[in-house]
């Protein structure tokens, strides 16, 4: 063989191996690229369609407030004995029995009692606490709803909070805007930006955590990529008297209090957006 004739071999090789690298390629599946702000979007996307779903059946069923959906005896009966029972506060229990019947309403409709007297004891008492005679204009579901990208289900609490109720437990991380007044649940804290990157060893505190609109429908939230609520207790759950870290949920880092990365319906800023950078 001369040496021409290797150089066209060699060279036959060379173009064979480029178009079997260029199959290789063509057939690989493309991994979409993990972003964590893709997560808060769609959970937001999620909350935005959860809100309109429980609009809608409010609509169907004629009832000016979720609330009416309820026995007023039956759901405080039901949320005291779960308070009891899972050592909770009465606030958050009677979020858990929203929740529970919200889910409920958009998937099922008409049969959301059923549903729920058929699952566990923390649904079923929400089953129980609801009112067959305002099931029966709704339709046979309004959304396929599952859990948050972070694998927890939705918060729900219906609204509007009533002034006479104290401080608002819905808060707004950041008062981006300027238009929020400080209430007695507003706290200073070393922001994650602050405390993750200005090495400093006392990093400036700035105040977040300010009150969510009152009026709303609905007040509709996820757990976050921490997967604890960071919102706040009402303070008439625990006392004026008490600390203020005691008004979040505990062993959290501080900088979480008062919202955190808890995606909601509420906060038109989208303050929650800076846990997701």
């Amino acid at each position: 063989m001369t040496a021409m004739d290797k150089e066209v071999s060699w060279a036959g090789y060379f173009v064979v191996l480029v178009l079997l690298f260029v199959l290789w390629i063509a057939v690989i599946p493309v991994v979409p690229t993990y972003r964590r702000s893709d997560q808060s979007k769609k959970a937001l996307k999620e909350v935005a369609a959860f809100d309109e779903a429980l609009v809608r059946a409010m609509n169907d069923a004629e009832v000016r407030s979720f609330r009416d959906f309820f026995g007023t005896v039956a759901f405080g009966d039901e949320a005291r004995a779960m308070a009891n029972v899972d050592g909770i506060s009465l606030f958050e229990a009677s979020a858990r029995l929203y929740t529970s019947a919200a889910y409920a309403i958009v998937r099922d409709g008409t049969n959301a009692i059923a549903v729920l007297e058929s699952e566990a004891s923390s649904h079923s008492r929400a089953g129980r606490a609801l009112l067959a005679s305002r099931l029966q204009k709704l339709d046979e579901g309004y959304l396929d709803l599952g859990e948050d990208p972070w694998g927890n289900l939705y918060n729900v609490y219906p609204g509007p909070w009533r002034d006479g109720d104290g401080p608002i437990p819905f808060r707004v991380y950041r008062n981006a805007g300027g238009h929020l007044k400080p209430d007695g649940l507003t706290v200073a804290v070393a922001a994650p930006e602050q405390s993750a990157y200005s090495g400093s060893a006392e990093p400036t505190k700035e105040n977040v955590s300010y009150p969510a609109p009152r009026e709303r429908q609905f007040f509709i939230w996820s757990n976050g990529e921490n997967l604890v609520s960071d919102q706040s207790l009402p303070p008439s759950e625990i006392g004026y008297g008490k600390p203020l870290q005691s008004y979040y949920a505990p062993n959290r880092d501080e900088e979480y209090r008062g919202g955190g990365d808890d995606v909601n319906n509420w906060d038109a800023e989208k303050s929650w957006m800076l846990f997701y950078r």
